[in-house]
């Protein structure tokens, strides 16, 4: 069953972890506000059929900072960061559509990468790779 807030603290627990690896620094891990992110692309995500359930959960999600660094969290494997310009990101990961309940977390850079996608119908994390 679907949490919100589970879901937040399952993915700020997983990235805090990351942040204690020496290739990523602690001040990449960003938290929303208390009322979530002002900066989320929801015109865009619509348009792409997400529902407000995955908007919502994306508006209170922390993120790993995705302002041009492209900080790498396993081999070929991005976090995505909907706070930034979020049209060409969603361009790209409309490469491989999913239904309107999933999103995506990661996007997979080559083909060793990783998506994670989160479904909040079922509230699962579930993990694909692509080739391309």
């Amino acid at each position: 069953m679907y949490s919100r807030d589970s879901t937040v603290t399952a993915i700020t627990a997983l990235y805090k972890h990351l942040i204690k690896h020496p290739y990523l620094d602690a001040s990449a891990l960003l938290f929303p506000p208390p009322t979530g992110w002002t900066t989320l692309d929801e015109t865009a995500l619509r348009a792409i059929g997400k529902t407000e359930t995955v908007i919502d959960l994306l508006r209170h999600l922390p993120y790993l900072d995705g302002k041009g660094s492209g900080h790498m969290i396993a081999y070929e494997t991005i976090p995505v960061d909907f706070t930034v310009d979020a049209t060409a990101l969603i361009e790209t990961i409309s490469e491989f559509p999913i239904p309107g309940h999933c999103v995506y977390i990661t996007d997979g850079s080559g083909r060793e990468g990783y998506r994670l996608i989160i479904d909040t119908e079922e509230g699962v994390l579930s993990c694909l790779t692509f080739q391309r």
